[in-house]
């Protein structure tokens, strides 16, 4: 079930660490759509169980149920080894180098370019990805994100799997948040207080403040989407908001206040942090141990 890429085409591989030297071809945020299998919370924990003891002969209801979701899935054999993808991914859950841990909310409508017109969710709603990273490997488990379509229902019950090779673990977060290109901000939109955005960003009904320009008030009522991305070990933070069709903005507070700085952020600089974010993420992992 390994995948070489959830999103860039054939031919676009770049390791971590390294940036591609031409990103012109990207001309839109592609549709996110999950592609491995989904289960609950409850089958993660007997798959990394499966590690350290084998399963016993005789097992409750509860549990057997939880094993036939990951034999299904590929993850078990029917006598309750672990599979090759499974190892690798019970052994990254386990003890993963690094984790890059992404929350998402929006506030509905259809997500859209100037140039690749609509993609992503039309409802409003929160999402969460985890990116467990080994030496090798990422795995990802999430929830639906705002640029994921054709949503399984049953994607509300349990988390999807993801396993990729360790260079398309920013690609993936890319691809569950709907990054890409946007429409230019004719002029940098002025600092608001951070209690501000995070209201509007689940309210589309919390009002602007007075006397804002009126490009960011257009941009008030069009869909917003906000997110977060952390990472550990290095505890770094990046705050991302997206209004309508515009270029994505990187919020920041200086000096600790409450108020934040909106820059306009240009798809390569953003792919270049998401690298960078990464590999710092690694390179920590790797002090940390020795």
């Amino acid at each position: 079930m390994t995948a070489s890429s959830p999103w860039l085409p054939t031919g676009t591989e770049s390791a971590v660490g390294t940036v591609p030297g031409d990103v012109s071809w990207i001309r839109s945020a592609q549709p996110h759509r999950f592609t491995g299998p989904l289960l609950p919370r409850e089958a993660w924990s007997v798959l990394v169980a499966v590690l350290e003891e084998e399963l016993p002969e005789a097992i409750e209801d509860e549990l057997r149920l939880m094993v036939e979701h990951l034999v299904l899935a590929g993850l078990l054999t029917e006598d309750g080894q672990l599979t090759e993808d499974g190892l690798v991914i019970a052994r990254t859950l386990a003890d993963p180098l690094a984790v890059i841990s992404v929350e998402c909310r929006w506030d509905g409508g259809v997500l859209g370019d100037p140039v690749g017109g609509p993609s992503g969710r039309q409802d409003a709603g929160t999402g969460a990805l985890a990116v467990f990273l080994s030496p090798t490997a990422a795995v990802t488990l999430g929830t639906p994100g705002p640029a994921t379509c054709e949503v399984d229902p049953a994607t509300g019950r349990g988390f999807a799997l993801e396993l990729f090779e360790l260079e398309w673990a920013p690609v993936a977060v890319a691809s569950w948040t709907g990054a890409g290109p946007g429409r230019p901000w004719t002029e940098e939109p002025p600092g608001l207080p951070l209690p501000l955005v995070e209201a509007r960003a689940g309210d589309p009904a919390t009002p602007p403040p007075p006397g804002v320009p009126d490009e960011l008030a257009m941009a008030w009522a069009e869909p917003w989407v906000l997110w977060e991305i952390r990472t550990a070990p290095g505890e770094e933070r990046m705050l991302v908001l997206r209004m309508g069709d515009r270029e994505p903005l990187a919020l920041s507070t200086p000096d600790g206040g409450d108020g934040v700085v909106m820059a306009p952020v240009a798809p390569y600089t953003l792919w270049r942090t998401l690298v960078a974010l990464v590999r710092r993420a690694l390179v920590a992992a790797v002090a940390e141990r020795g």
